[in-house]
């Protein structure tokens, strides 16, 4: 099993394009369903992205949503600056 194929295509959708359907919904008043079959989103996950996705982010004119899409890594102690920070400290000791 050293290359599992990918069965689906589940949490593989753009962070600028939920974003465009997003504010397809909020600024343009397109119901959810036709915005999600036009950007080839689930309904149910589109949904859930406009209950997180803020104001500023819909009216703004930035391009990506601060907001996580898709799948993110859970339970994250350190954040990666901190985490790259942590490992050249442990190098740095263990020579």
């Amino acid at each position: 099993m050293r290359n599992r194929k990918r069965t689906t295509e589940r949490g593989k959708t753009l962070a600028h394009i939920m974003l465009r359907a997003a504010r397809e919904v909020k600024l343009n008043n397109k119901s959810i369903r036709g915005a999600g079959t036009d950007y080839d989103i689930p309904e149910k996950t589109l949904r859930r992205f406009l209950q997180k996705v803020t104001d500023e982010e819909l009216y703004g004119t930035n391009e990506l949503p601060t907001t996580a899409v898709g799948y993110i890594k859970n339970r994250q102690v350190f954040s990666d600056e901190q985490e790259k920070q942590l490992e050249e400290y442990t190098l740095k000791l263990s020579h």
